[in-house]
């Protein structure tokens, strides 16, 4: 996603994803409620964010990342 990244586009444009990386994950408190997680365990394969985002999408949900949109880690 990262070579989609326009530093002049819109930071509401969204892509449809399979997957997501665990570097910041936005995630509707519904979809909680309904039951995803970041699987411990295989789930269709899949970990973590990689196995979050397959759960998410077989409840029903779409999966989208922002790619204008910047995430900044800070070492204090």
């Amino acid at each position: 996603m990262a070579h989609f990244y326009d530093p002049n586009g819109d930071i509401h444009t969204e892509m449809e994803l399979d997957g997501v990386g665990g570097a910041c994950v936005l995630v509707k408190a519904d979809v909680h409620r309904d039951g995803a997680m970041s699987p411990t365990f295989p789930f269709y394969h899949l970990i973590e964010t990689e196995g979050f985002a397959k759960m998410t999408k077989r409840l029903g949900y779409q999966v989208v990342g922002l790619p204008n949109y910047l995430i900044y880690h800070y070492n204090e």
